[in-house]
């Protein structure tokens, strides 16, 4: 275990919830890789720098798997639950080679860049019926009407959820993937995640009931193709345990995150008109500062933990085997070494290699989908009104207190676009 900097140990108090970009920029003065504590409590060697970051992306010396942080975890008196550790080995995020190689294989034969792009007119005809429900001109708060009910809605026609099943979900997943500023949910989060996953394996059961084999690039569902593969390829293709595990992570992923990124680029562009104005005029420029928007302040703060399988040296740090590390992504997409004016937005920023989505193996398989997501949905209401302007002061938002970055609500105030 790292034994912690005292000038590191108050790094994560309120103020970082704020503005955690301060605290970065204090731990890259300090070194490529720190001793520090977590705001949950655990010790870990912080990544800080892009350089190294992305090293250790790509570092199968640096182990996904909860099993190997369990002691560690322990010890600081945060022990695993050992379904977590089971179910989360039986996706991608928490699995580690050869295991991991197998389980992106097989998600990738049925999550194509085909079956993404084919969603565009479903996420714009959703983004659509979310904005036309935004008053005309006046007051309204983006999270609640456009940042939060939009990617769980994609996720439900990506994954194949019945419309006639999607209030239910909603509730479960809301409550799976509740920040702590969440309280008044109708139940818990065990209880929602149960729930969750117990719908998911008889939806995966209900689909797979009577279902005859076909082309898996012609399913009408991600679900189904998946199992179509399975019967196509017998043992090579997921098991009924992974295509469950694999379909909740593509809600975790693909919601939480997608939700936070939206809201902090709606904010980046209400309270920057010149930004705002120049996206209308050039359109064409918004995959650009999509990936802009992620660079700058994007919802994932730090990846997943990682444990040290054996002495490894970073940044001129030897990290022992058997302790936690932790890659400062949010840190790293902010170091000037590697992106000129690193602290501003650059709307016409091309070699912008930012982490976001993290590198190597583990890049996010859901980026396509998010990016998408980003465009149609920050293009639909710019195109819609011409003044989108923050309606309240910047230091009376407030955010979400989880692990990634992201806004508990959106203020803002509309004004529709002039006719041409």
């Amino acid at each position: 275990m790292p034994d912690p900097q005292q000038p590191n140990a108050d790094l994560f108090g309120d103020a970082f919830v704020d503005n955690p970009h301060a605290t970065y920029e204090i731990l890259r003065e300090q070194g490529p890789v720190c001793s520090v504590v977590l705001p949950d409590g655990l010790p870990v060697y912080f990544v800080t720098r892009y350089a190294e970051a992305r090293a250790a992306l790509n570092d199968d010396r640096l182990a996904h798997h909860l099993a190997h942080a369990a002691p560690a975890m322990a010890a600081a008196g945060m022990p695993l639950d050992e379904d977590r550790v089971r179910f989360g080995g039986s996706h991608m995020l928490h699995s580690d080679p050869p295991e991991h190689g197998r389980l992106r294989k097989l998600v990738n034969r049925a999550f194509t860049p085909a079956r993404v792009e084919a969603m565009r007119p479903v996420v714009a005809s959703l983004v659509g019926e979310l904005i036309d429900r935004l008053p005309e001109c006046g007051d309204a708060d983006l999270v609640e009407t456009l940042a939060y009910p939009l990617p769980v809605l994609v996720i439900c026609e990506l994954l194949g959820v019945p419309p006639a099943d999607r209030t239910d979900f909603r509730q479960w997943s809301d409550a799976t993937l509740a920040s702590d500023f969440i309280t008044d949910l109708p139940m818990s989060r065990a209880e929602g995640k149960r729930l969750l996953q117990n719908y998911m394996t008889e939806l995966v059961e209900g689909k797979r009931k009577d279902l005859k084999a076909a082309d898996p690039e012609q399913a009408p569902d991600l679900i189904t193709a998946l199992i179509q593969l399975r019967m196509r390829d017998g043992d090579d293709a997921l098991t009924q345990d992974e295509l469950v595990a694999t379909a909740f992570l593509l809600l975790v992923a693909g919601h939480e995150s997608t939700v936070n990124f939206l809201s902090t680029a709606m904010l980046s562009i209400s309270t920057d008109p010149e930004l705002a104005d120049t996206l209308r005029r050039r359109p064409e420029q918004m995959p650009l500062v999509v990936d802009e928007f992620l660079r700058y302040d994007g919802p994932v703060q730090r990846g997943t933990i990682r444990t040290a399988l054996a002495d490894i040296e970073l940044g001129g740090v030897t990290i022992p085997a058997g302790s936690v590390v932790s890659v400062g992504i949010a840190s790293a997409n902010r170091d000037a070494c590697q992106f000129a004016g690193a602290d501003r937005i650059d709307s016409e920023r091309v070699d912008n290699p930012h982490l976001s989505f993290g590198h190597g193996r583990h890049f996010c398989l859901g980026a396509p989908l998010a990016r998408l997501e980003g465009d149609v949905a920050l293009s639909a209401l710019l195109a819609r009104y011409s003044v989108i302007e923050l309606a309240t002061g910047r230091a009376e938002l407030r955010w979400r207190r989880s692990f990634q970055r992201g806004l508990e609500s959106l203020p803002v105030r509309l004004e529709p676009a002039k006719p041409n």
